[in-house]
């Protein structure tokens, strides 16, 4: 008859390999079986280290107890540097307090290296402001090397500098798109230059 210890053992066991294969949902299922302590609060810490907030509260619950300060503070920290902006929101509230300025500011870089506008526009938003032309042009840099056009187009609106519309002009210009070029370059009012026309001549006669 297997005694009650070589049965958590076993549990944690098991418990231990899921979180080492990065399969949490299969860990915390394995937990239910009746895992120690220690096990669970392995699970609680691993999902600290994702960013999953929910799943970390609802971890800590199976040991009947609350995440602590240094936890939350923990999480919060991924949150930021991660860019999840309703987590990092959330996080902050378990310890009422507020996202200061610097975590802001911290959480609008994130999103915007993640290629995420609206969670940027969002999290600027925590301190009173919009995104500045820095951070517009950051956006519109990391998004013409990424390809995503698209998203150019709408966060140039927001605001960008003339030497960010400038290289998305450019970039419009190296791929032969003649409309998107033109309507970019209205957006600094102004018209295509003559040596930006040469180059769409160029590439073009180049590719036909």
């Amino acid at each position: 008859m297997e005694s009650e210890n070589s049965r958590v053992k076993a549990i944690d066991s098991l418990v231990s390999v899921y979180i080492k294969t990065g399969l949490l949902d299969d860990a915390k299922e394995a937990v239910k079986l009746g895992a120690s302590q220690k096990a669970i609060d392995s699970l609680v810490s691993d999902y600290i280290k994702t960013g999953q907030l929910d799943d970390a509260l609802k971890a800590a619950e199976l040991n009947k107890r609350k995440l602590t300060v240094k936890e939350i503070d923990s999480l919060i920290s991924i949150c930021i540097k991660t860019g999840r902006l309703n987590s990092a929101t959330e996080a902050v509230k378990l310890n009422g307090r507020k996202l200061t300025v610097k975590e802001v500011d911290s959480l609008v870089f994130a999103c915007i290296k993640k290629g995420q506008i609206n969670s940027a526009t969002e999290a600027a938003k925590l301190n009173g402001r919009d995104l500045t032309a820095k951070e517009v042009d950051s956006f519109i840099f990391i998004c013409i090397k990424k390809e995503r056009l698209g998203d150019v187009l709408r966060a140039v609106k927001l605001g960008a500098s003339q030497k960010a519309i400038d290289s998305l002009v450019s970039d419009y210009i190296k791929r032969g798109q003649l409309n998107n070029a033109k309507e970019t370059a209205k957006l600094s009012g102004r018209d295509l230059t003559v040596k930006e026309i040469k180059k769409l001549t160029v590439f073009l006669s180049k590719n036909s």
